[in-house]
């Protein structure tokens, strides 16, 4: 039998997509480095900088509650996920209806492209950005429009040019995709530039805040943009659990927006999302 070209039936944006390389066979080299001892007798530890592991590991209290979930690995986990939402609205200050929960919040960020943007559309993101931005624009077929970072005498060398960024806004732009602090250069904008950045944005256009690092942040003038929710409706923000809870392997984040935006997600979200142990360890780490 003939094998279809399966590279003509996908569609144009994912035929000029290629799929993610970590760089490295982790697991090879987690297995040959770790727990080796050295010369001096003290234990190995393999630390991957790539992807900025939380090296301190998750709260007790997070192992704790998922070893509790291990007897109910036969049963399917809460499809809304109903009792990390209520922590997540309580913590933040949110409404349980202002908050999607991810497979981790790179999910979301793909999901927001998926049902946002595509063919004839414009998706903003700065030069030296997270690369998933790029990557969800061309799986939804979307033509991203890169904003040149900031030079290098400035006072955050390559970080985001929030002025280059609304400069590439433009009638077909559906998404703006800003991270703060950003991954991989390190650099922040304070929380009003943010706010003057959306003042100047159209309402149509949906600005995406990711905020994966801010549990690092220690500069006072960076606050998060959730704060910012209830004065812009078309402001998304992402968070994860990720880095600062140490819960990369269990793979949960959250996105917080406008409750009109987030039950327009609701029908494209997976039915059981987040897992059973990541449910009960997130809202336990919180």
């Amino acid at each position: 039998m003939t094998v279809p070209d399966f590279q003509s039936l996908a569609q144009p944006g994912i035929q000029r997509l290629r799929a993610y390389d970590p760089g490295h066979d982790l697991v090879a080299l987690r297995e040959r480095f770790n727990n080796k001892g050295s010369a001096s007798g003290a234990a190995g530890f393999l630390i991957e900088l790539g992807s900025n592991e939380n090296t301190y590991g998750p709260s007790p209290r997070a192992r704790e509650a998922l070893l509790a979930t291990l007897h109910e690995l036969h049963r399917y986990p809460d499809p809304l996920g109903g009792e990390l939402k209520l922590a997540l609205a309580s913590y933040h200050g949110l409404d349980t209806a202002q908050i999607l929960l991810g497979n981790g919040s790179h999910e979301l960020l793909m999901m927001l492209a998926q049902v946002f943007a595509g063919p004839g559309t414009d998706v903003v993101a700065s030069q030296y950005g997270f690369a998933v931005y790029a990557l969800a624009a061309q799986a939804a077929g979307a033509n991203l429009r890169e904003a040149a970072a900031s030079p290098k005498e400035h006072s955050m060398p390559r970080g985001h040019n929030l002025a280059a960024i609304a400069a590439q806004i433009g009638p077909n732009t559906r998404l703006v995709y800003l991270a703060n602090p950003n991954n991989p250069t390190g650099t922040w904008f304070s929380t009003g530039e943010l706010e003057d950045f959306l003042e100047q944005t159209p309402p149509n256009v949906l600005v995406v805040v990711d905020e994966a690092y801010l549990e690092y942040v220690t500069d006072p003038e960076v606050t998060s943009a959730l704060l910012l929710l209830e004065s812009f409706p078309n402001l998304i923000v992402a968070r994860t659990f990720s880095k600062g809870y140490a819960l990369a392997g269990l793979r949960v984040g959250f996105i917080a927006a406008h409750p009109d935006l987030v039950a327009l997600m609701e029908r494209v979200r997976e039915p059981f999302k987040v897992n059973l142990p990541g449910l009960a360890a997130a809202r336990s780490a919180l």
